[in-house]
């Protein structure tokens, strides 16, 4: 793998504040703060330019450590980034009633919308989403189908993400008939118990799930030492791939490297360019860290990161993704697959499955 790179994805964090306050988020822990994200929205212009710079850009997840709806020029964004054809991907809570915003999801063709809701009823949602609004949660989703039947229009898939413990675990079947009756998919998620950025365990008083038959029936494991054996491949590291294939952009333009990560790793995209900030020397380093071929280094911030120590415990470093897994991923999250001049054509084809009926091209691996 080379240590330098050109991707065609970008996380771009619209805004770090959010309305809730959720105790297992560093947003709702109030940490934000201490390190290098800080607390802002995207100016408008600044993406304008940074996707005029970089027309190979196809798709942009417009959100990281906030919520992107707490961004006052928001619809602007959506906008933007439809008229320059680049596919949007957001993670919300869904929890803003504002004139306009889903109507704006739909007009500018969001490809996939996040919605994290981990309950089935105020009582239980409110838990864990601290300051929430369960109904405006419903309401958004309905509107947001209501004018997806109108308009004709397949997009955005809606996703209805429930983090489980044992005081919402009793609400799945009722939350999975919701979800369907609102047009969403519905994805149960295991509640992270590091903050992978600082290596340490977070202070949780929620206990996890007891009923692991109905976590396996619905997500094939019931723990993260399970997931490896069902899906191929152990899914952490595959964060560190990020610093390849969708590097993170924060709010002001710093380089954050992957998704996990509160500290700056490259140069500042605003100000340096694209490509310059996210090939400078020290997110190259890091590129070699993940690889085994440099030690850490104190100043770099995968040094602190979970993923990172358990690789370097377990000499299991940083692999690329099988292929197949690589172009399923970007065809589920974008509608479009990460090929670009840099892969070399061969003639094996693989068909998305059920998701999407399409099939595509793939080449080798990006990075061999």
């Amino acid at each position: 793998m080379k240590l330098k790179a050109r991707p065609r994805y970008l996380f771009v964090d619209a805004s770090t504040y959010c309305q809730l306050s959720c105790p297992v988020c560093p947003n709702g822990r109030g940490t934000l703060d201490d390190f290098d994200i800080k607390r802002g929205h995207l100016r408008p212009s600044d993406f304008r330019e940074l996707l005029d710079a970089n027309p190979r850009i196809a798709g942009v997840e417009l959100s990281n450590w906030g919520e992107p709806f707490m961004h006052p020029n928001i619809v602007e964004l959506l906008q933007d980034a439809h008229e320059r054809n680049v596919k949007l991907v957001l993670n919300s809570n869904l929890g803003l009633r504002k004139e306009g915003f889903m109507k704006a999801l739909v007009d500018n063709g969001v490809r996939k919308v996040m919605c994290s809701v981990d309950g089935a009823s105020q009582e239980t949602y409110e838990i864990y989403r601290v300051g929430g609004d369960f109904d405006a949660v419903i309401e958004n989703a309905a509107e947001v189908n209501e004018l997806k039947k109108k308009l004709g229009s397949e997009y955005p898939r809606m996703i209805w993400k429930f983090i489980v413990f044992a005081h919402n675990e009793h609400e799945i079947p009722k939350a999975k008939q919701m979800a369907q009756e609102l047009g969403m998919e519905f994805q149960v998620a295991l509640p992270i118990e590091t903050d992978l950025s600082v290596g340490k365990d977070i202070e949780c008083t929620f206990s996890p799930a007891n009923d692991k038959d109905q976590l396996r029936r619905e997500m094939r494991f019931a723990a993260m030492t399970e997931c490896e054996e069902v899906i191929g491949y152990d899914p952490m590291p595959s964060t560190c791939m990020q610093l390849w294939e969708q590097p993170v952009v924060n709010w002001n333009g710093d380089i954050l490297g992957c998704c996990s990560s509160q500290k700056k790793i490259g140069g500042n995209a605003f100000v340096d360019g694209l490509d310059k900030a996210i090939n400078n020397s020290d997110i190259r380093y890091a590129r070699a860290m993940v690889l085994g071929l440099k030690p850490p280094r104190e100043d770099i911030g995968c040094s602190d990161c979970y993923i990172y120590k358990e690789m370097a415990r377990s000499g299991r470093w940083l692999k690329p993704k099988p292929p197949d897994k690589l172009v399923r991923s970007y065809i589920d999250h974008f509608g479009i697959p990460p090929i670009d001049r840099s892969w070399s054509i061969r003639a094996y084809s693989y068909i998305q499955g059920n998701v999407v009926p399409w099939s595509y091209l793939i080449i080798r691996e990006k990075f061999s």
